[in-house]
């Protein structure tokens, strides 16, 4: 996660492959030009240019790419469906992770305050 001041305040970063929130991946800073998703490995873009006002925007400049690919809109129906689910799941996962890691610092820290206590 970022720390400071961020390059894009308010924006919550998503894989551009399996939509996992990158805002929470350990490490993440937005000031940072591209980014490899901790789950899938797909190197995003972190700019401007990859920020979209809403998930139907987002959406809508996928289906436009697809038409490019040779892909039709019913293609990813059924994805985003799945992808938000996983999506909810994995952003979850991460929370679970980053309030673990918060928590073995507290107990690493605590620990150090005895030992210290101890030793005077």
């Amino acid at each position: 996660m970022s720390y400071g001041k961020e390059r894009f305040p308010g924006v919550t970063w998503n894989c551009d492959n399996c939509n996992s929130c990158l805002s929470t991946q350990r490490g993440f800073d937005d000031k940072l030009h591209t980014w490899i998703c901790n789950k899938c490995g797909y190197e995003n873009s972190i700019s401007s240019d990859a920020i979209y006002e809403s998930l139907d925007d987002y959406y809508a400049s996928q289906n436009e790419q697809s038409y490019e690919d040779g892909y039709y809109e019913d293609d990813y129906d059924d994805y985003d469906e799945e992808t938000n689910v996983t999506s909810v799941l994995d952003t979850a996962n991460d929370l679970l992770n980053l309030v673990n890691d918060i928590s073995e610092i507290y107990v690493s820290l605590r620990n150090a305050r005895r030992k210290k206590k101890e030793g005077k």
